[in-house]
């Protein structure tokens, strides 16, 4: 799919041409584009975390999925428009609505506190290479829905620093302002 290809000559997925000194100044790759890629994770789950079962073993445990959930999610992910991406503050966050936050992609660099009555923090932050945990307090580069859940947790969210790169948008024949769904087809056809 090439719409989220910023430059044909620098491919996304070639990263000694995209780090390199012409593929970072080719739009400003370092500044929009690199915090994207300690944003994304993957899934966690908490069903298990209090140890065994010490009864007999005849006790049901559930593991609670959402079925198809990556592909569910990927389907509304937009067409990038790389000409509108700019850093943004917590004050254009907190002029966003709600489908600014899920309708864009937005990383965020937070400093964050969940307050106490939290149990599962939602925020994951980097231990070493191989571990992301999900602490109380700390920093971390999160998105935009991950910012909103926090919130709606009661997180106390320091922005320290934010870039957004706007969906494509498109006019229907009514008029309504929709965007480019490039995934939605392919994701269809897979669940299917």
């Amino acid at each position: 799919y090439q719409g989220y290809q910023v430059d044909p000559e620098i491919v996304l997925s070639d990263t000694s041409k995209m780090f390199s000194p012409k593929g970072t100044r080719s739009i400003e790759l370092t500044k929009y584009l690199v915090p994207f890629l300690s944003s994304y994770r993957g899934g966690r789950n908490e069903s298990f975390m209090y140890g065994v079962d010490i009864l007999d073993g005849s006790s049901l445990w559930y593991d609670y999925d959402l079925t198809s959930a990556y592909t569910s999610v990927m389907s509304i992910l937009g067409d990038p428009e790389y000409d509108r991406a700019r850093l943004i503050t917590k004050e254009d966050l907190k002029s966003f609505i709600f489908e600014d936050y899920l309708y864009n992609y937005l990383a965020i660099d937070v400093s964050f506190e969940f307050p106490k009555n939290v149990k599962y923090p939602t925020i994951p932050t980097r231990v070493d290479d191989d571990v992301d945990i999900c602490p109380r307090e700390g920093r971390s580069v999160i998105t935009g829905p991950e910012y909103l859940v926090a919130s709606e947790m009661g997180c106390k969210l320091v922005v320290n620093s934010g870039v957004i790169i706007p969906f494509k948008n498109k006019k229907s024949k009514q008029g309504e302002i929709t965007y480019s769904t490039p995934f939605r087809d392919i994701m269809k056809d897979l669940q299917t």
